[in-house]
């Protein structure tokens, strides 16, 4: 599986709304992504996944970037937060999106779940985010968290067509799975 240099993933639009660090002066082999909007686990309904239905626990947006703005939230010891990504990505059927965390998140004790996106996937990203440190963590929206690294699929792939599509952050109400 090769990976896709900036300039191709520039030319091919795989990523929208980049920021103009990214547009003039990326680095390494990926194009990082900001923190767009912070969900808070509610806790009030676990949620559950069944057979054939579903729900995700309870969300409330907490904080959400605004364009010259500074917004910083403070990420409490053990809660549960859904990040939501400034950019959104557009996967064809021949490539595939790998999802890496900032290394300086790692050192504070920041763990940030969910790394993939599918051939045929379009929106934003979410990621759930967890402090597992015992002090308090402070992000600013518009920070960049995760860098983008984009493979060519080599055979056949079949498109993503699932429920998360466009980019919803949790299931609000019960559904039923794809």
């Amino acid at each position: 599986m090769s990976i896709l240099g900036i300039d191709i993933v520039k030319e091919l639009g795989l990523i929208e709304n980049l920021s103009d660090r990214e547009i003039e002066n990326p680095e390494g082999t990926g194009i990082d992504m900001r923190i767009g909007k912070i969900f808070e686990f509610e806790g009030l309904d676990k949620g559950f996944l069944h057979v054939e239905k579903r729900k995700s626990p309870n969300y409330k947006l907490i904080a959400e970037y605004k364009e010259g703005e500074s917004n910083k939230v403070r990420l409490e010891p053990g809660k549960l937060y859904r990040i939501q990504t400034i950019e959104s990505v557009n996967v064809p059927s021949n490539i595939f999106a790998r999802f890496y965390p900032r290394g300086n998140l790692f050192a504070a004790g920041i763990i940030i779940l969910g790394q993939k996106a599918d051939p045929g996937y379009k929106g934003t990203m979410q990621f759930t985010f967890i402090n597992i440190s015992n002090v308090p963590f402070e992000i600013e929206m518009g920070a960049r968290i995760c860098q983008v690294v984009f493979h060519e699929v080599k055979g056949k792939t079949y498109n993503y067509r699932g429920q998360w599509q466009g980019g919803r952050v949790f299931i609000e109400k019960e559904e039923k799975q794809v």
